[in-house]
């Protein structure tokens, strides 16, 4: 008797042990979003919307648009250090691209920030154009 229960202690155990590695399953809900990547008043992308699937996040939405339209880009990690022809430090010191989602800048990797349905996703490049 003693050892039945020894045994389903154990068993126990091990199974509440394992019950954390199942796989997470993701809470991203399918949608839409729009994208623009601009530079003043030129635009390379206006407010293509955007099907997303599952959890995305800023960099593969930016990544899988410009692959299907033929832009350019250049991707160290998780930064743009190049975009639609326009390179960081390319007109001044602090130039280079930056996004923000609905209005707001945002100072996370687009590796990581994920996004959901009804966001607009903004790519700006800071740079001063020469007259």
């Amino acid at each position: 008797m003693r050892r039945s229960r020894s045994f389903a202690i154990f068993a126990l155990v091990i199974l509440m042990l394992f019950a954390g590695c199942a796989p997470k399953e993701s809470t991203a809900q399918p949608g839409q979003i729009t994208l623009s990547i601009e530079w003043d008043d030129e635009k390379f992308c206006d407010g293509e919307t955007i099907d997303v699937t599952g959890e995305q996040t800023v960099l593969d939405i930016l990544t899988a648009y410009c692959d299907r339209a033929g832009i350019d880009y250049v991707n160290s990690g998780g930064y743009i250090s190049s975009l639609a022809g326009l390179a960081e430090k390319e007109h001044g010191a602090s130039s280079g691209w930056v996004y923000e989602i609905n209005g707001e800048a945002v100072f996370q990797s687009a590796a990581k920030k994920t996004v959901g349905d009804g966001d607009e996703i903004v790519w700006r490049y800071t740079g001063e154009r020469e007259d």
